[in-house]
């Protein structure tokens, strides 16, 4: 019975240095940080998504232009989209 208490007694030590250690930590994360710069990658902003009936509302400037291979391409595939039931 005294071998409990006396672990019990050593516990309870330990447990009020590791206390002690961490107050000063908990003290010091508790205190905001001075005012950091934001770094440049943080600080700008993605653009929003555009959501649009057809894709050649998306950019008006830049229209798909069907007759090229890329164009051609886009066409088939939307296509087909469509075409699978």
């Amino acid at each position: 019975m005294d071998d409990l208490r006396e672990s019990i007694t050593n516990l309870n030590e330990q447990m009020m240095a590791l206390l002690a250690a961490i107050q000063p930590l908990l003290a010091s994360a508790a205190t905001p940080p001075s005012a950091a710069p934001v770094p440049a990658a943080a600080a700008t902003v993605t653009p929003a998504v555009a959501f649009v009936l057809s894709p050649g509302t998306t950019n008006t400037d830049q229209l798909i232009d069907y007759s090229t291979c890329t164009g051609q391409s886009l066409y088939d595939t939307g296509k087909s989209k469509l075409m699978d039931d």
